[in-house]
């Protein structure tokens, strides 16, 4: 089954706008997997351990900042947000200044679309270091600021060459605009094997899968040169159904 795959990075799904995308060849919607029957995946138990350790840890620790910051890791890994910038603000007011509760919070405030809050936090000592993901967070957030310039010296130093070719496209032909409602809502009637919209792909109708887990917007090889999808040189990486893989940079013109 041929389809192209529409990522929520976008945000905004009936508006008109200009995006990067990467080629992919034909994927298939569903994906099957081993799991043992109306049994959470293996990460989520592990990440429940994690959390019930994390606690037994803190009891008598209030004051230790260190073990707070595990604690609210722990609840921000199983999407307890309130719980864990609750904590990450407590340890600021512990140990002002603290590098895994900046993180924390800044990823916090990318997930809220605060993107200048997070390019702020990530810019305290350490707090790129602090955790793994910090830099991707702080790519994001230039990007979502369009900060084309700075987004794309940022993804060089990462060592993800086709992102930042991809950034300095962008950048040098002002291609990006949103118009339209900032958020549009939509009723899914079915959400497996996956959500799929019908939107206009540089003006032709297609339909469109959405992966909540990716940041790209990835179309089909055949649906793209049917839709004059223009490609870019290199490639660069992507996230699909939970698996990272290369593709070809393309650039569409406007999505609606």
């Amino acid at each position: 089954m041929r389809c192209a795959i529409f990522a929520p990075s976008t945000r905004n799904v009936a508006l008109a706008l200009a995006a990067t995308v990467s080629l992919a060849a034909p994927v298939s919607l569903v994906r099957l997997a081993r799991a043992d029957w109306l049994q959470p995946d293996p990460s989520y138990r592990d990440a429940q351990l994690t959390l019930r350790a994390a606690q037994r840890d803190t009891l008598g620790q209030g004051g230790n900042a260190v073990r707070l910051d595990s604690l609210a890791v722990a609840h921000l890994r199983l999407a307890h947000f309130a719980d864990a910038r609750k904590l990450f603000l407590r340890v600021l007011a512990i140990q002002s200044g603290d590098a895994a509760a900046s993180a924390g919070l800044a990823k916090l405030a990318l997930f809220s679309d605060r993107p200048a809050s997070t390019e702020s936090l990530l810019a305290a000592p350490g707090a790129l270091e602090a955790d793994e993901s910090a830099p991707r967070d702080r790519l994001a957030a230039l990007t979502r600021l369009g900060h084309w310039a700075d987004a794309a010296t940022f993804a060089d130093s990462l060592e993800i060459p086709g992102r930042a070719e991809m950034l300095r496209r962008i950048g040098e032909d002002s291609v990006y605009v949103v118009s339209g409602a900032s958020e549009v809502k939509i009723l899914f009637s079915r959400t497996l094997p996956a959500p799929l919209l019908r939107v206009k792909l540089n003006g032709q109708s297609v339909l469109m899968a959405l992966d909540t887990g990716a940041g790209d917007l990835i179309v089909d090889d055949f649906v793209g040169r049917q839709c004059k999808v223009a490609l870019l040189p290199g490639e660069g990486p992507v996230t699909w159904d939970g698996e990272q893989g290369v593709l070809r940079n393309a650039m569409v013109r406007r999505l609606e």
